[in-house]
């Protein structure tokens, strides 16, 4: 249960992350099923790549490049303005920040995951 009506949104940010990642697990879950069990993926089973991926064009390489500098970026500067002022709103501010900073790095990841296994593919 929730605290306080102020810690409202708060606990309304961890519950959408946790339903997203029940919803992630469970897909994985299901994709793994099928190679212990030998039966077909359900369509709710995590996509995975199955080794025919196409090579990136150079402009979508570059996009990806400069999508993940942004997250970078983006990360720093969430940073650098939860540290401005660290007690706001009892350092709620400051912590809603870093969280935010950790999932633009999170994207990056994600990026790079992308671009590395398109460019592993045209090795």
């Amino acid at each position: 249960m929730c605290p306080p009506k102020e810690s409202g949104r708060s606990c309304g940010i961890i519950l959408e992350d946790e339903q997203r990642h029940h919803s992630l697990l469970s897909s994985m879950v299901r994709r793994l099923q099928e190679k212990v069990e030998f039966v077909e993926s359900p369509p709710t089973a995590l996509p995975v790549p199955d080794g025919s991926a196409s090579s990136l064009d150079a402009d979508t390489a570059l996009t990806l490049r400069g999508l993940m500098r942004d997250e970078h970026e983006a990360a720093h500067h969430l940073r650098h303005i939860a540290h401005q002022e660290p007690h706001l709103h009892g350092g709620l501010y400051s912590l809603l920040l870093e969280t935010l900073a950790r999932d633009s790095e999170k994207h990056a990841v994600i990026l790079r995951y992308l671009l590395t296994r398109n460019e592993d593919h045209d090795s």
